[in-house]
This record gives C-alpha cells, structure tokens and sequence, in this order.
C-alpha cells in the first residue's frame, strides 16, 4: 500500500510538471511570435531607412558632380 501511494503521488507530480511544462511552452510560443513579427518589422523599418539613405547619397553625389560642372562653366567664363 506504501508504495502504491508513492507511485501515485509521483504520478500526479509528474502529471503537475508536464501540464506546468506544457504552460510554459505555450508562453514561449507567444513569445516567440511576438519577437518574430517585431523582428520583421524592424528588418523592414532598416530596409526602408537603408533605401532612403541610399538615395540621400546619390542625390548629393549628383548635385556635387552638378557643383563641379557649373564651377568649371564658372571659372571658364572669367576667363572669357
């Protein structure tokens, strides 16, 4: 009878940890969603800001080609 018991009550406990266990997992999984889609957003939030830099960098690089072009046009015009 004393082992029966025992058996019983480290089944139960058993039965305890997994559903504990099993709550656990499914908070990890919310989790795991909520980082998944904010991670996704941040990646898109990066791209976005990289495409606008990139365009930045070549609309100032094609002004400064512009600059040098009308200063050269400048400075030959003086020269006239």
């Amino acid at each position: 009878m004393l082992k029966f018991t025992d058996i019983k009550a480290a089944v139960e406990a058993a039965g305890q940890r997994k559903q504990q266990l099993g709550l656990e997992v499914g908070e990890a999984r919310k989790l795991k969603a909520q980082l998944t889609k904010e991670c996704k957003l941040l990646k898109a939030d990066y791209e976005r800001k990289h495409s606008e830099l990139a365009r930045g960098a070549e609309m100032r690089d094609r002004l400064e080609q512009q600059l040098v072009m009308y200063t050269q046009q400048l400075n030959q015009a003086r020269i006239c």
